[in-house]
């Protein structure tokens, strides 16, 4: 009994020996770079591109090939460049087909420090569009017996490089870094899932992750899928999100759900901004702005329509609406952008963002605002238009009736240095950085009301021309009546003219604008000159007297 157990324990370790010479002789024995031309034929046919691998080594413990050099050729239409190349990749195997059929049976791939480049042409299409593609690989017999129905467990890349050029945009080309990426139980014919994480300039970080599938042989840009992408601290202009030219600056969080079947995608989310500039003469907004938004757009044209968006400045809530078309660098806009009786408090810190200035040392103090605004042009070059209507204000910090003493000296009216402002309607363009304001209607209760038009330049130059009437009531009232009493005609023709309207002109800076009566429109001429008296006014006789009459009460000689 003693002798056959003994038995059994020799021939146990003699088995065990033979094994473990074995496996300690298996990386001697197996030259695995004799697989190289096998390997990269394989490769190259699943991915329709041409595959080099540098010296191929095996690591029993590891069970993995390791390659010290990867290259991927790009699409021939796209350069010559590689679309991937890479210091090393590991290849993880099955060892038992390997060593008793041949066959190489992928568990993982594991690719480090790679350089990846994506290139989109002028008609939109990415040079990754062409991996796969089934009417591209050979499908050769030597291909399946060595790798047969070709799938990877894991697929990793570790410490990326992707550089991101558009062949019909004048920027140059943008990096993205540290790109980390796992896809997990990956074929061409089966779903898989995936996530991504890396950085870009302005210390922006992005993380995807969701499922895709089934492979698009014919198209890979068409595969379907869907991402939660979560975004942070994304600097609009050094991410490369937004062209410098644009005028558009700020810091982005973003978080958004997409679900693409391959042909379209509809993408819903949030955007928290902060600093945002939305004009190249604005400056930083001090509070941030919160924007939800829906778009479905088509993957193909990069056309696309924005629903149920809202653009949030505090409790001023914006409705946007409308449809986009992205070519190269740019993107055609065709969107509307409409709020009714926003509260001004919220909106007046985002005023500078705009590029819009209020005179020195002053701001806007409760109200609404009302506008529906239609916004063309491209993203660069946007074109606004639309009403504007501000109601029930205040501007403190500027005194209207002091900068209008020239005219207020007629009728004694006064604002001090709160200006309540009733009505502030206008229809404005703005293109360029200039602004056109026309149909202007101004209310000042303690003044009177103004119409008419004008400019403002890039530069913030003034040149407006409106008519004021002054308030005809309690001071105003008999100062204009006293005003009648003088010299017969000449005090009637002033009287009538302060009645109907007082040419005005207003020239300076947004931030100082000079407002002076136009003295000229209102004496020139011998019959009613600027309309001020009515169609059937009087003729006013004598209007150098008028003038000089006018001018010594303005204090203009």
């Amino acid at each position: 009994m003693m002798d056959r157990r003994r038995l059994w324990i020799t021939i146990a370790a003699i088995a065990g020996g033979i094994i473990l010479l074995l496996l300690i002789a298996i990386p001697f024995l197996l030259n695995a770079d004799n697989y190289r031309p096998r390997i990269q034929t394989a490769l190259s046919d699943a991915t329709g591109r041409q595959v080099t691998l540098g010296h191929l080594s095996f690591s029993l413990f590891t069970g993995s090939l390791t390659a010290d050099q990867l290259s991927i050729a790009d699409d021939p239409a796209f350069g010559q460049q590689p679309f991937i190349q890479a210091k090393q990749i590991h290849i993880g195997i099955e060892l038992g087909p390997l060593i008793f059929d041949k066959q190489v049976k992928i568990r993982s791939i594991t690719i480090d420090t790679p350089k990846i480049n994506l290139i989109q042409n002028q008609a939109n299409v990415w040079n990754y569009a062409s991996l796969g593609n089934s009417s591209k690989r050979a499908n050769k017999p030597e291909t399946q017996s060595t790798m047969p129905n070709l799938s990877i467990g894991v697929l990793k890349v570790k410490d990326g490089q992707v550089t991101i050029t558009d062949l019909g945009a004048p920027t140059p080309p943008r990096v993205i870094q540290n790109v980390e990426a796992k896809v997990s139980d990956f074929s061409l014919t089966t779903p898989f899932t995936y996530s991504l994480s890396a950085s870009f300039p302005g210390n922006g970080t992005v993380s995807v992750s969701g499922k895709g599938g089934p492979f698009n042989q014919a198209d890979a840009s068409k595969t379907p899928f869907t991402a939660k992408v979560e975004v942070k601290h994304a600097d609009l202009v050094a991410g490369g999100f937004v062209l410098p030219s644009a005028g558009v600056a700020g810091i982005a969080d973003i978080n958004a759900d997409v679900t693409s079947n391959g042909q379209s995608a509809h993408v819903q989310g949030s955007i928290d901004a902060s600093q945002l500039k939305l004009a190249a003469n604005g400056s930083p907004a001090p509070r941030p702005v919160h924007v939800n938004f829906t778009v479905d757009q088509d993957l193909a044209s990069l056309s696309g329509q924005l629903q149920n968006t809202t653009l949030a400045f505090g409790k001023a809530l914006f409705n946007i609406a409308g449809t986009y078309k992205t070519q190269g660098a740019k993107t055609n806009l065709n969107v509307t952008a409409a709020t009714q009786g926003a509260p001004i408090n919220d909106l007046e810190a985002f005023l500078p963002s705009l590029g819009i200035q209020m005179p020195s040392g002053s701001k806007l103090q409760g109200g609404t605002l009302t506008t529906n605004l239609a916004i063309t042009g491209t993203s660069d070059a946007p074109v606004i238009t639309g009403p504007v209507r501000l109601d029930n204000t205040q501007l403190a910090g500027f005194d209207l009736g002091s900068k209008m003493s020239a005219v207020t000296a007629l009728t004694g009216g006064k604002t001090g240095n709160v200006t309540t402002v009733r009505v502030l309607s206008l229809n404005l363009r703005e293109a360029g950085g200039a602004l056109d304001a026309q149909n202007i209607l101004l209310d000042v209760p303690a003044l009177g009301t103004a119409t008419g038009g004008g400019t403002v330049s890039a530069a913030k130059a003034l040149n407006f021309h409106v008519v004021a009437k002054l308030a005809q009531t309690g001071a105003a009232g008999m100062a204009t009546t006293a005003i009648s009493m003088i010299g017969g005609g000449v005090g009637g023709a002033a009287s009538g003219a302060l009645r109907n309207g007082v040419p005005v002109t207003i020239t300076g800076t947004a931030s100082s604008p000079v407002i002076t009566p136009d003295l000229k429109g209102l004496t020139s001429g011998a019959q009613n000159p600027a309309g001020l008296l009515g169609k059937n006014g009087p003729q006013i006789p004598n209007s150098k007297n008028l003038g000089k009459t006018l001018g010594g009460l303005l204090g203009r000689h």
